[in-house]
């Protein structure tokens, strides 16, 4: 089973290779996700963890498509931002900002059509850092690539 932590930085999620850009990072894999995921076959992912890291790139209908393209019909897919009112959603490495309704956008059939990537939304949901503004949103979704050739 292929697990992959993109952005790990030096908190990788255990079971999962990492994938950062940051040689000092913990991951397996020295790699610039702004360049998508070249190194990796189609549909060969089982799961996906990428927790803070879409708010830092530029492309990030690029990356969203590599995921698609690299997941197995059926992976998971943990999508993990702040919230676009929380204090941490103000880094200066930020390139955007995130709502709810945001994440919830990567499912819709909008963007199926336009990009040719297909998700099925298994939870969407705010997590609240009770006592600080720190909220993070969170999205699983599902690899839906059933009558696709790959």
């Amino acid at each position: 089973m292929l697990k992959l932590d993109l952005g790990c930085s030096k908190s990788k999620k255990e079971s999962f290779l990492g994938v950062d850009m940051d040689p000092k990072s913990d991951a397996e894999f020295i790699w610039d996700l702004e360049k998508g995921l070249p190194f990796l076959n189609n549909s060969m992912v089982d799961e996906i963890y990428c927790r803070h890291v879409l708010e830092h790139i530029d492309n990030i209908i690029l990356l969203i498509k590599e995921i698609y393209r690299v997941c197995k019909d059926g992976a998971t897919v943990q999508l993990i931002v702040p919230e676009k009112d929380s204090n941490s959603a103000y880094e200066l490495e930020h390139k955007r900002y995130f709502s709810l309704s945001s994440l919830i956008c990567v499912s819709s059939p909008k963007y199926r059509e336009r990009y040719g990537f297909n998700f099925r939304n298994i939870k969407n949901e705010i997590l609240d850092d009770t006592g600080t503004n720190n909220k993070q949103i969170r999205a699983v979704l599902e690899v839906v690539k059933r009558n696709e050739k790959t």
